[in-house]
């Protein structure tokens, strides 16, 4: 195990690789998953962070390596038709709201945009997408993980930190990615984006076990009967 101050750091470095895993993938992205320097990374981070889920990641290794001869142009036809696109099949969409059958989507574009907010964050124009999208929510635990890092560094009070990723992963994350993890086993024909929608549900269940743990709610003060 990672000892603190740096499984903070460590922490956020795996929530930005996963973010780059289900980010559009331009050249850069695209080659790091062709050569398996994406998957590399990722799955040696993940496992140095939560040792027990060492031996999940690495079930998944096989299905996260792309089959040889696939060029740039596959992947990105693999991310269209996987996310995107109706075609081949209905897609599997990377935005919260699209999986969440009991809250209206516009509330929870609200809820998530007033996170980001809160920490002075809005969605990149690059990103081109809403702040449901998964690469923006992975990209703010990302930041907050970093935050988190630096406050224990210099001697600055985490708390905030930690409890906004105890309370984004309980209400947005932690909800929707055991959904999207499904979806995908039936709708995701490529190996790599299919077996990345289990990952990450996988990593982000561990880390709000994590959070929890650090991170316990007070229980309200027992009522008195009169």
């Amino acid at each position: 195990m990672i000892p603190e101050p740096r499984m903070a750091a460590f922490r956020a470095e795996a929530y930005g690789l996963l973010a780059e895993a289900f980010s559009y993938p331009e050249e850069m992205i695209c080659r790091n998953i062709i050569d398996g320097q994406l998957q590399a990374e990722l799955c040696d981070t993940i496992s140095q962070v939560y040792p027990g889920s060492a031996v999940a990641v690495l079930a998944l290794a096989e299905e996260l390596a792309v089959p040889s001869g696939t060029d740039c142009d596959a992947v990105e036809s693999a991310y269209l038709c996987s996310f995107e696109l109706d075609a081949p099949s209905s897609p599997c969409p990377l935005y919260e709201g699209a999986h969440i059958r009991d809250t209206e989507r516009a509330e929870i574009l609200l809820e998530v945009k007033s996170f980001y907010q809160n920490f002075g964050l809005a969605v990149s124009a690059d990103l081109n997408a809403p702040e449901d999208h998964l690469t923006a929510e992975l990209e703010f635990m990302a930041f907050l993980a970093a935050k988190q890092a630096d406050a224990e560094e210099t001697g600055k009070d985490p708390a905030p930190y930690l409890m906004a990723q105890r309370d984004f992963l309980e209400r947005h994350l932690g909800r929707w990615l055991p959904l999207l993890a499904t979806t995908a086993e039936h709708k995701v024909a490529f190996g790599f984006y299919r077996a990345m929608c289990r990952l990450v549900g996988t990593y982000v269940a561990g880390d709000l076990d994590l959070m929890q743990r650090q991170v316990p709610r007070v229980p309200s003060a027992a009522r008195v009967e009169h």
